[in-house]
């Protein structure tokens, strides 16, 4: 079977009133367990700059690496986008969602902003930048902040 490197990252899927991260990269983990995938590690949670203002309780953001059968990422991307609108307090305006598929192996302006999110403020026009330019798959909600900390994670 041919299969192919995944890195999977998510970022402020939480609000005050419930919802969470790592529950949320749970949720997935369960769906991918039916898939056949080779996890290549455990879940990642990445501790992103404490200082940001705007940042959700502990600015967690979520890592998920593991090899899986070629074609499953667009199926993978339309369960989380279905059950993220399910999961996510919509209605609370500082929930920025953002979830990103990345195959193969990580570039390096990927691992630079990873390494900067942990101490700096990063744009959330750098991220979009490097996911227009690398044509990655992603799903975002409101503003799209948390795009930013799903790159820093793979990363």
């Amino acid at each position: 079977m041919n299969m192919q490197e995944i890195h999977l990252g998510m970022d402020d899927i939480d609000s005050p009133t419930g919802g969470c991260t790592t529950h949320f990269a749970s949720i997935v983990v369960q769906y991918l367990e039916d898939k056949q995938v080779e996890w290549q590690d455990y879940p990642n949670l990445i501790r992103l700059n404490p200082g940001i203002p705007y940042r959700t309780r502990g600015n967690g953001a979520v890592a998920l690496r593991f090899r899986a059968p070629l074609g499953i990422a667009d199926e993978l991307m339309d369960n989380i986008e279905e059950n993220l609108h399910k999961y996510v307090d919509e209605d609370y305006p500082n929930t920025n969602p953002g979830v990103i598929l990345l195959t193969g192996t990580i570039p390096e302006p990927i691992k630079k902003l990873g390494r900067q999110a942990l101490w700096r403020t990063i744009p959330i026009e750098l991220a979009r930048r490097i996911i227009s330019y690398l044509d990655l798959k992603h799903i975002k909600s409101g503003n799209g902040r948390g795009l930013v900390g799903a790159l820093a994670a793979i990363g």
